[in-house]
């Protein structure tokens, strides 16, 4: 299940005056030693094998077990694994230790942890050697997977000291040091009308998106049957339409009416999904255009179930006629994916139009090239905080 990446206050926007994008996560060694769920039984969490804590030989002092399956953390991730995050051993006071054992080697060591109620500074030592420096809980109901930490183990258990501020893990994976396999290629369909198309500046927002991508090192492919864009941009791949409708009126092409087929082909994991511009400009049965948008979504998921699908809601029109029948598709779209969301689909929100005005764009309609490449920003931490490359 995925949600809205809003903010707490369903405002995105905030967000986007970040001038720097995350560092690049260090790619997992190939060869996986040992995997421990902490505080809970055998898990599958993202193609990794946790054992169960009581299978495991882990051992904890001056530690208490916790678990808060009600807690709704961030960033939004699978299931299986928020379940195994929320279960955890944490240290009330003083000092925790966490005894594994393992064969003796060099190691790269990852930790799942979480905060429930505020922010707080500890330290971890790995064989009695501190690693990492200070490090901060986060704010309340969010998870990390902290690492790589690279300890040496010569008298076969791997020693983890957390010392500090209520310290929660939920759980360890342990490779062999040294080996790093090629990280898997995320094929998103940049799915829409003329603005995912790039109307007046070729490419529109993937410009920007590409570029934040390869800055955070994601290995990425941009599909679709269309191609456009600049020099800049190296992958012109796009499904975006201009002039097309959610579904086809008679007289104008409709997207719906032909994503299964597009969808089908590229085999897609992530959509980035706006439409619905000209139903708006052209008045088309707008009572029932959310309708066409919840069925369109329903056939990109009939063809790829577990593809993950951002839906944006429409970017400012500068005519007032326009301007309010936009908002109140809106309005009427955002209850329709929240429900989804509830329901367990991996569906996102994506807000596109708080923080814009009819000031951003070109001709009244379509971004400048400065609102697309906003645009770029808020799809790029869209999939940063869902974790689509984790």
């Amino acid at each position: 299940m995925q949600s809205d990446v809003s903010g707490q206050d369903n405002q995105l926007w905030k967000f986007e005056t970040a001038t720097t994008t995350p560092p690049p996560p260090t790619p997992l060694p190939g060869s996986l030693v040992k995997a421990v769920n902490v505080n809970g039984g055998a898990v599958t969490v993202g193609g990794v094998n946790f054992q169960a804590e009581s299978a495991s030989g882990l051992t904890v002092s001056n530690g208490s077990r916790y678990a808060n399956q009600n807690a709704q953390l961030t960033p939004a991730t699978d299931a299986v694994r928020l379940e195994m995050i929320r279960s955890s051993v944490w240290n009330s006071s003083g000092t925790m230790n966490i005894n594994l054992p393992i064969a003796n080697g060099n190691y790269q060591v990852y930790l799942y942890t979480w905060e429930d109620n505020q922010a707080m500074n500890f330290q971890l030592a790995f064989e009695g050697a501190p690693q990492g420096g200070a490090q901060s809980t986060g704010a309340a109901n969010t998870w990390k997977r902290l690492g790589p930490f690279a300890p040496n183990v010569s008298d076969g258990n791997l020693t983890i000291t957390a010392t500090g501020g209520h310290f929660m893990l939920s759980g360890i994976e342990v490779y062999q040091a040294g080996m790093t396999p090629t990280p898997q290629t995320i094929k998103i369909m940049p799915l829409g009308d003329s603005i995912t198309d790039g109307y007046n500046a070729p490419g529109g927002y993937r410009i920007r998106l590409s570029e934040l991508l390869k800055q955070s090192g994601r290995a990425f492919d941009f599909v679709g049957s269309q191609r456009n864009g600049p020099a800049e941009l190296e992958d012109k791949e796009h499904q975006g339409h201009s002039g097309w409708l959610i579904e086809s009126n008679g007289s104008v092409q409709g997207i719906s009416n032909y994503v299964e087929g597009w969808v089908g082909s590229a085999a897609p994991d992530v959509v980035l999904l706006m439409i619905g511009t000209n139903d708006v400009i052209q008045a088309y049965n707008l009572a029932q255009a959310p309708t066409r948008l919840m069925n369109l979504i329903a056939k990109i998921r009939n063809r790829a179930p577990a593809a993950k699908i951002f839906v944006a809601n429409l970017f400012p029109i500068r005519d007032s006629t326009y301007a309010g029948r936009l908002q109140t598709f809106n309005s009427a779209i955002r209850p329709l994916i929240d429900a989804r969301i509830a329901n367990g689909e991996p569906i996102t929100f994506v807000e596109m139009n708080q923080g814009f005005s009819a000031n951003d764009t070109a001709d009244g309609v379509h971004p400048s090239r400065a609102a697309y490449d906003r645009m770029g920003e808020r799809w790029k931490i869209a999939l940063d905080v869902v974790g689509v490359f984790q």
